[in-house]
């Protein structure tokens, strides 16, 4: 293991013609930057404190004119940019470089075949590594109260359109005097990456038609969780769709969402109390027109289809 480097040594910093023209993250992300790149941080594990970082500036370019809290407030900014290879892995532990930020966080897009073959090809390819995150998130809506629990994204509802098939669904059947009165219905939409998530989202708002709870789940680095793009509570807030997050190794998210298959359950890594609840989904009334539809797809047309529907918590 690395020893961390407490020193706040001089270095060399290339500093730009314009640096006084530069807005104040820009000062700070051109010299945090260079520090880590000139003194080989790139891991948590021999990590800078911000005080540290401070101190080596002032001892290499002692006119940059910037005063300490604005720059600790910059360099927390740094860490939450997917723009930044500046990182921290959460309070007191130091800030370090990153390579391929884009890669580890799953949001750049990769080559685009013209061929639609190979799309539907990667399409099925990304499905499947989608089930295999399904076991995680199933669990979760049985923690919520939901009893009953269905893998849903073979569901043949050409009714409801090419958004009408959510990942994994769940019911939530509420009773008096043993008799259904209401059928609360939760859907997960589920991703590997948050690649395109901006258009991905909108399946789980396409759900709110019938559900009463919807949801946008996704694995995501547990290295990363700082550069999630903050525009995504933003939609979830406007849209009203919950955010589920399921935080993995940097080798999973690799495994995930490359080419190469795997053989291992997810459930013996993980569960749902590992998921983070990144944005809430407020409980809504839905169009009862689309919900009775949803219900006739999912194979329920009866009191006693209703109660034999789905997965059960044993």
């Amino acid at each position: 293991m690395s020893k961390k480097i407490k020193s706040a040594d001089k270095v060399d910093l290339n500093i730009p013609e314009n640096f006084s023209d530069l807005d104040r993250d820009t000062q700070v992300k051109t010299l945090v930057e260079q520090i880590l790149e000139k003194k080989d941080i790139n891991n948590d594990k021999n990590a800078l404190s911000g005080k540290v970082l401070f101190d080596i500036i002032e001892n290499s370019y002692s006119d940059h004119k910037i005063p300490l809290n604005t720059f600790i407030v910059s360099l927390s900014k740094l860490v939450k940019s997917k723009d930044s290879k500046v990182n921290c892995l959460g309070k007191k532990q130091g800030y370090y470089l990153v390579d391929k930020v884009e890669e580890a966080t799953g949001s750049i897009d990769s080559n685009e075949e013209s061929n639609q073959t190979t799309v539907e090809s990667e399409d099925k390819k990304r499905n499947e590594k989608e089930k295999f995150l399904y076991p995680v998130f199933t669990n979760w809506l049985f923690t919520q109260g939901f009893g009953q629990v269905k893998d849903t994204s073979s569901t043949k509802n050409r009714d409801l359109g090419t958004w009408g098939n959510p990942d994994v669904t769940g019911l939530n059947i509420h009773e008096m005097l043993g008799k259904t009165t209401d059928i609360e219905v939760a859907t997960i939409e589920i991703k590997t990456t948050l690649k395109d998530w901006k258009t991905w989202i909108f399946e789980s708002v396409a759900h709110k038609r019938f559900s009463n709870r919807t949801y946008f789940a996704f694995a995501h680095s547990e290295e990363f969780l700082n550069k999630i793009d903050p525009d995504l509570k933003h939609y979830a807030e406007l849209y009203g769709v919950g955010i589920l997050i399921l935080p993995v190794s940097k080798d999973l998210i690799e495994k995930l969402n490359s080419d190469k298959k795997f053989s291992t359950k997810i459930e013996e890594e993980y569960t749902s109390t590992d998921i983070i609840e990144y944005a809430s989904a407020h409980y809504q009334r839905t169009n009862y027109h689309f919900r009775g539809r949803f219900l006739t797809a999912l194979g329920i047309t009866s009191e006693k289809e209703l109660h034999n529907w789905g997965q059960r918590i044993e």
